[in-house]
């Protein structure tokens, strides 16, 4: 593999590729419809992603500490065990009380993962002074994230049409397989901070004082806080679209295939044209291609789908390695859950307000809005910099 080639000797880099084969969520395709079945309308469905993303926010600084302070493969193993826990609960959910307990304990477990995982990518490749790859093994660790997404959801398509509760049950397999993966870790060699209040305040002053980070954290609140909600309810904008449950799968997978092999190209092609075109032209084109779906045929949802896959897969490992060139080792895990903290709110202020116009007008015309709206995104991003690794000597 690559990274033989490159001189990656660390086990952690092959076990995080392998660990994606947790990424087969079965019932991804479908769980939206599955809990508006009980819940009965989207603005109530948009309530529990909304509550989902206020709790995972709430959760990210002290789970990101946690992963700083006492390791992220100890982190990383919570944060499997509670993905079974949600799982659980969605299973066995029929009422709004269950499936908000299903949100707190998905939040929670995508909490514990969100930025560990990176910050312990970032800090084995550092360790053996391969950082610089670091954009290359990303981006190919998510190329095979989407690629089992895209398989998950084409199974999981058809299952769902026998019963929508067979993909969920499902989808424990994978789950188990990635918990006994992440026992393998080892923990890489980092900069621990000794005190909690210290290194909070530290973390603070690193974002606060960095007009880059600043700028990447707000264009990710309207960018990823749009579009993510959005991806959330494709369900509903398939069946408004009158596209039959089975053929769900088929779109989802398109959308995966492409946004891995964007995960993939993302390397080659930021090195090429630099790391602010990469991510200005994604997140430009992003809305395009939503307002496209919005307006267009199913022929039009299918291109639609391929770009925005593609866009996503491209600007994600950019916006990655933005974030950790300005952050310290000691403080990466923090830094990283506080960009998915801002994220995570823009997903809690953003699903109600689409789930709000779906009700009052269409999820067609929700879209159509929602997408005039994340044209601000790219004006933001155009005001950023490339930036630089941190230095040896800053690190510590």
């Amino acid at each position: 593999m690559f990274f033989k080639k490159e001189g990656i000797k660390s086990r952690n880099v092959p076990l995080l590729l392998f660990s994606k084969v947790g990424d087969l969520l079965f019932f991804l395709p479908i769980w939206v419809l599955y809990m508006q079945q009980s819940l009965f309308s989207v603005k109530n469905v948009a309530i529990i992603l909304s509550v989902e993303a206020v709790a995972f926010a709430f959760f990210e600084i002290p789970t990101g500490v946690l992963a700083d302070l006492f390791g992220r493969k100890r982190t990383l193993v919570l944060a499997r065990v509670f993905d079974l826990v949600a799982l659980s609960f969605l299973f066995i959910g029929k009422t709004m009380f269950i499936f908000l307990i299903f949100a707190v304990a998905s939040a929670l477990a995508r909490s514990l993962a969100s930025g560990t995982e990176s910050a312990l990518l970032y800090d084995t490749l550092r360790a053996e002074n391969k950082e610089v790859y670091y954009k290359k093994v990303f981006g190919v660790m998510y190329a095979w994230s989407k690629i089992f997404l895209g398989v998950a959801c084409l199974v999981g398509g058809y299952l769902a049409f026998i019963s929508f509760r067979i993909p969920i049950l499902l989808t424990a397999i994978p789950f188990l397989i990635t918990l006994t993966i992440t026992v393998f870790l080892k923990e890489p060699p980092y900069i621990k901070a000794k005190k909690l209040s210290v290194h909070l305040s530290d973390s603070f002053k690193i974002v606060w004082g960095s007009k880059q980070l600043l700028l990447i954290f707000l264009g990710g609140f309207i960018f990823y806080g749009i579009s993510e909600s959005l991806f959330s309810l494709y369900p509903v904008f398939f069946k408004f679209k009158e596209i039959p449950v089975y053929y769900f799968g088929y779109f989802f997978t398109i959308s995966y295939a492409f946004s891995s092999l964007g995960y993939y190209l993302s390397h080659k092609i930021s090195e090429k044209v630099g790391d602010k075109k990469t991510l200005i032209v994604c997140v430009l084109l992003t809305p395009v291609l939503f307002i496209f779906a919005a307006i267009g045929s199913i022929l039009g949802i299918v291109l639609a789908e391929i770009g925005l896959g593609l866009m996503y897969g491209l600007q994600a490992p950019v916006n990655e390695e933005l974030i950790n060139r300005e952050t310290k080792s000691s403080q990466r895990a923090t830094v990283l859950s506080g960009a998915s903290i801002v994220t995570q709110m823009g997903i809690a202020i953003f699903s109600p307000f689409i789930g709000y116009l779906a009700d009052i007008y269409t999820i067609g015309t929700a879209y159509l809005l929602s997408g005039i709206i994340l044209f601000l995104a790219p004006m933001i991003f155009l005001l950023i910099k490339n930036g630089k690794h941190f230095s040896k000597e800053q690190v510590s």
